[in-house]
């Protein structure tokens, strides 16, 4: 059975199976958007390093009226920080007055140039160490990561 939203929105029949909303989230008009948005982005493209070496490619992108945070994006499995859903979340952040950091995964976002090793999902000590050397060179008064 279809998921119901709270205030008794239903999706139109063609649209409820959930595989296909997942395709189209990705694939559908929220793509087109995203091109869209990226293009107009004044993102600052990075190069954080951690302790061992490792170099992660990341893109700031400040508030125009920014109040102080910091919202730290990671992508999923595939993605990259130029994914649509990485692109259009942090607009919305953008939009609240909130600095985003999208930083790319090793070998993720056309950064495989940048470290000899593979990605290994066992790696996340590297991506916690390059975050800290940024936030360490960074004053925010709040910081989140999503």
């Amino acid at each position: 059975m279809p998921l119901k939203h709270e205030h008794g929105y239903r999706a139109p029949r063609h649209l409820r199976n959930a595989h296909l909303q997942t395709v189209l989230n990705s694939q559908g008009p929220r793509k087109l958007r995203a091109r869209y948005i990226q293009k107009r982005l004044d993102s600052e493209s990075l190069v954080l390093q951690a302790e061992d070496g490792t170099r992660l490619l990341a893109e700031l992108d400040r508030a125009a009226n920014g109040r102080s945070t910091l919202v730290i994006l990671l992508h999923g499995w595939e993605g990259c920080s130029r994914s649509s859903y990485m692109v259009t979340t942090a607009t919305s952040l953008l939009a609240q007055g909130s600095d985003v950091l999208r930083v790319n995964l090793r070998d993720h976002g056309g950064s495989h140039h940048l470290n000899r090793e593979l990605f290994n999902s066992t790696r996340s000590p590297e991506v916690a160490s390059a975050l800290q050397n940024f936030v360490a060179n960074h004053t925010y008064d709040h910081l989140f990561i999503a």
